[in-house]
């Protein structure tokens, strides 16, 4: 079957990997493996699977052609699928028209993980939004008593620090096909040839790993540092590096899911506000 690529447009057999036109990934495949919805019976079976509450409460019409304001929706119209959304003022919006059912569905699909997802924070907030006087006051004394120990924390390392009771270790980190090390404010980077961390300006060391460090953290042996800043285990790359470079490439011939559907799962104990979605926008 012939489905559009939704990269730039043209028409591409649903069993090839990627465009041959563009060469994107064809999301069409991706789907089928993450068993995403390609169907509107099967919107029907995911959003059921969600124990999320009735249409009427959702605003989100799955089969149906509601004629009322206030709503998202989706329904076949002869040959066609149609992706829709009518505004607060009854006016309605088409988002998608089309004959690629599995494109229509996925429009309203996303569009409805964001509001469960927008619902769940505000359900979240509202429910820490009130706290008891009870509470208010254990939280003071709570914000007076880490203060305090925040302080204690920060004598005893000066102190300690000063008497030189511990030294500062080095941290590491692996990004894409590097290795870094941290030590004491300065950044080091593992060289292949030589075996050994030569000094990086902080300029070059990524954003991504300055930003989020402990993502890219791993342990190293403390044998295996000195005041160089090398390695004494000669065959530490051998044994670290490589296996993490080879693991990188394996998944790069991949698509991860960056979700799973429990995270849109309902809690029926939680109250769906559809009033605070924005019915004035086309979508």
């Amino acid at each position: 079957m012939m489905v559009k690529c939704e990269y730039c447009g043209g028409m591409i057999d649903d069993q090839q990997t990627v465009c041959p036109h563009c060469g994107a990934t064809n999301l069409n495949i991706k789907r089928t493996v993450d068993h995403t919805p390609q169907t509107i019976a099967e919107l029907k079976q995911w959003y059921q699977d969600r124990h999320l509450p009735p249409y009427e409460t959702t605003r989100f019409f799955i089969g149906i052609d509601y004629q009322f304001p206030r709503a998202f929706g989706i329904y076949q119209d002869g040959n066609e699928f149609v992706v829709y959304k009518n505004k607060a003022d009854g006016s309605r919006a088409i988002r998608y028209r089309g004959t690629d059912e599995a494109y229509a569905v996925n429009e309203l699909l996303l569009k409805l993980k964001s509001e469960i997802l927008n619902q769940k924070a505000r359900n979240s907030s509202t429910r820490f939004s009130r706290p008891s006087e009870k509470a208010v006051r254990t939280s003071i004394i709570a914000s007076y008593v880490v203060r305090a120990v925040m302080v204690l924390i920060m004598l005893g390392y000066m102190f300690s620090s000063f008497f030189g009771i511990f030294d500062a270790k080095p941290t590491y980190y692996r990004y894409m096909d590097h290795v870094y090390c941290e030590y004491k404010d300065n950044f080091y980077e593992y060289n292949t040839e030589s075996k050994d961390y030569q000094s990086v300006s902080t300029d070059l060391v990524p954003d991504d790993l300055k930003e989020r460090g402990d993502d890219f953290e791993f342990d190293s042996l403390d044998a295996n540092w000195n005041a160089n800043y090398s390695f004494m285990d000669s065959d530490y790359y051998e044994k670290s590096v490589q296996p993490y470079e080879r693991s990188n490439s394996d998944s790069s011939s991949h698509s991860d899911s960056y979700d799973s559907d429990s995270d849109y799962d309902w809690d029926s104990g939680s109250s769906w506000d559809s009033g605070g979605s924005d019915w004035s926008s086309d979508w």
